[in-house]
């Protein structure tokens, strides 16, 4: 007999002999086979499950500490995050709305919705929100205008990744000038990131028969009053800059113009205080009159785009590519230059209220260690400020009295409106 069965085809587990029974006979012993079916298995107890509360509690939670935590987390860059969050509930809409739409960010194609609005057939807007929660036709599809448009009400800060397109732009500017009042009553700021900076220079209008901006800048001005204004160029590769100002010559003239032109439209006219320029290497700078006008002129930079090195000027950035000194006065005198047009009937006003800024100078210029007579190698680094200082006080007082409507004793007024700083922060986006 085998020892799995008698071999009828049936198997059974062979369970060996207790050790208590083994003689010295015991290979007589024959296996003994037991049928599955006959085992009764006895499960071991199980120990007590101790059932553990909740994690969600049923009581919903504090609209004031839901506020508190979508702050937290928009302060953190966290707006999808929150932007989930807003849609929990009515109250909830209610109390996220004003940290949601404190900055908003207008990018090409993911902007597009929250565009498209159409015109309303009652234009008054103002205390909708605060009627919100009692009138509940406003969360209903019919009502997203003027959800929309009530959200706006809140928005501070408008930072432009990327023009719209012009026919979204028409759209948006029919739907707002519907409106009792401004789209963006409490906007503080607006920001051109660098690809909306470039798109404003290279933009091409329908006809030219007058000067104009891109839609969505000319409805700008009719929507919102703004102090300040804040445009950022790409950063350049000091080893790229050459080719960078090849690629961008065309439309710098044009870009100064429509800039100055978004100022002398509309609301923006009265309304700006500051303007603020960033990452300036060898543009044609713009200026604005009866504003504080700040210039952040880039230092050189090397590595990668992705990741820069920045070489602040002095030891550190001698030798390594960038502009000489004298394109730097020639970009300070001109943009000065720009607002004193032959003609000039209100020179005194403008001198009175403006003032220039530049901020890091010294930065991007060719420069080596010590100096010498050959400035096409570059300059002594510890020698730029007072080279680009004494241009511009020489320049200035020889150009600007030959303009019809300047009289020469105005010229002091304009240097003592000029400052020259190693650092300075833009209130704006914080960069230095």
């Amino acid at each position: 007999m085998s020892r799995w069965g008698g071999g009828t085809g049936d198997y059974y587990p062979y369970v060996p002999p207790h050790p208590a029974l083994h003689t010295e006979l015991d290979f007589d012993i024959m296996p003994i086979a037991i049928p599955l079916d006959s085992v009764s298995i006895h499960p071991l107890p199980l120990k007590k499950v101790i059932p553990f509360p909740p994690r969600i509690s049923k009581d919903p939670l504090p609209v004031d500490i839901i506020r508190r935590i979508s702050s937290n987390l928009a302060q953190d860059g966290y707006l999808g995050t929150v932007a989930r969050i807003h849609s929990c509930s009515k109250e909830v809409y209610t109390a996220i709305t004003p940290i949601l739409y404190e900055s908003l960010q207008i990018k090409k194609g993911r902007s597009d919705h929250l565009l498209s609005i159409v015109p309303l057939q009652n234009p008054y807007i103002n205390g909708v929100q605060h009627d919100s929660l009692v009138d509940d036709t406003f969360f209903t599809s019919s009502k997203s205008t003027t959800r929309r448009l009530a959200a706006f009400q809140h928005v501070r800060h408008l930072i432009i990744h990327s023009l719209p397109s012009d026919i979204l732009s028409n759209q948006f500017a029919t739907s707002v000038e519907s409106l009792s009042s401004t789209a963006f009553p409490k906007l503080h700021s607006v920001q051109f990131l660098p690809t909306a900076t470039d798109e404003i220079r290279s933009w091409s209008p329908p006809t030219y028969d007058r000067l104009r901006n891109p839609p969505f800048l000319e409805t700008l001005v009719t929507t919102c009053q703004p102090d300040q204004l804040c445009i950022s160029f790409p950063i350049v590769l000091s080893e790229n800059w050459e080719l960078h100002r090849d690629l961008t010559v065309s439309g710098q003239y044009q870009f100064i113009s429509r800039i100055a032109k978004l100022h002398q439209d509309g609301l923006w006219k009265d309304s700006l205080k500051v303007f603020n320029v960033h990452n300036i290497v060898h543009q044609v700078l713009p200026s604005l009159p009866n504003v504080i006008n700040n210039y952040h002129f880039a230092s050189h930079t090397t590595g990668s785009i992705t990741r820069p090195i920045i070489h602040p000027p002095g030891v550190q950035s001698v030798y390594i590519p960038g502009i000489q000194w004298s394109y730097r006065a020639w970009q300070i005198g001109k943009l000065i230059k720009n607002l004193f047009p032959s003609g000039t009937t209100n020179a005194p006003e403008i001198i009175q209220n403006t003032r220039w800024t530049f901020i890091n100078v010294k930065g991007h210029i060719l420069t080596k260690m010590f100096r010498d007579d050959d400035d096409e190698s570059g300059v002594g680094h510890d020698e730029v400020m007072d080279l680009i200082r004494n241009a511009v006080k020489v320049g200035l007082p020889q150009d600007l009295p030959l303009r019809e409507g300047f009289d020469k004793e105005l010229v002091n007024d304009v240097l003592d409106a000029i400052a020259y700083e190693d650092q300075g922060e833009c209130e704006v986006c914080h960069c230095e």
